[in-house]
């Protein structure tokens, strides 16, 4: 039985069901400083779920009690492929992270009008896949030192997988 291999290199490009992680926000205090620790965190939301969260925009100088004159801003920048953001927050410096809110802007005014729920980040796992690449070089040893009749060298590298630790990869090859 042989198998024929047309071509030399295959391009794979898995969809990314997960958008990309988001950069740190920036946070400012509008109104009166006090002494409460606000962090803020983003999680993208991609057609499949959500990103890793962001790394931690915080202000030291935050009002305690929150209100239309004593606030947040909380601002980040777009990701490709995001369809919204959600604001995760977390006060005092201890705890974890909650929901904030979920838009599809850019920036919020956290004024205390928001009620906080208990969130879960996605998984290194779970977030983006990336693009993954096969090279496929029919008669190659597998060594890939000399041309072996009836061999094929398939080598696939990835691209934003680097949170995995381990992994695997099934080749499937069918008679024509």
């Amino acid at each position: 039985m042989a198998f024929q291999i047309k071509g030399a290199i295959v391009g794979l490009d898995i969809p990314k069901g997960f958008a990309s992680v988001p950069a740190a926000p920036s946070v400012a205090v509008v109104g009166t400083a006090g002494s409460t620790e606000y962090q803020y965190e983003i999680a993208a939301v991609g057609p499949n779920g959500d990103s890793l969260p962001s790394t931690a925009g915080q202000v030291t100088t935050g009002n305690a009690a929150l209100s239309g004159t004593n606030y947040n801003t909380v601002t980040w920048t777009a990701v490709a492929g995001a369809q919204s953001y959600r604001v995760l927050r977390q006060v005092g410096g201890t705890g974890g992270y909650e929901l904030l809110v979920s838009t599809g802007a850019l920036t919020i005014n956290d004024e205390g009008q928001y009620t906080a729920v208990a969130y879960t980040a996605a998984s290194a796992i779970e977030s983006d896949i990336g693009t993954v690449n096969i090279q496929i070089t029919p008669g190659a040893g597998v060594d890939g030192s000399s041309q072996q009749a009836g061999f094929v060298t398939v080598e696939a590298s990835a691209a934003n997988l680097a949170p995995l630790q381990t992994g695997s990869c099934t080749l499937t090859l069918s008679q024509p």
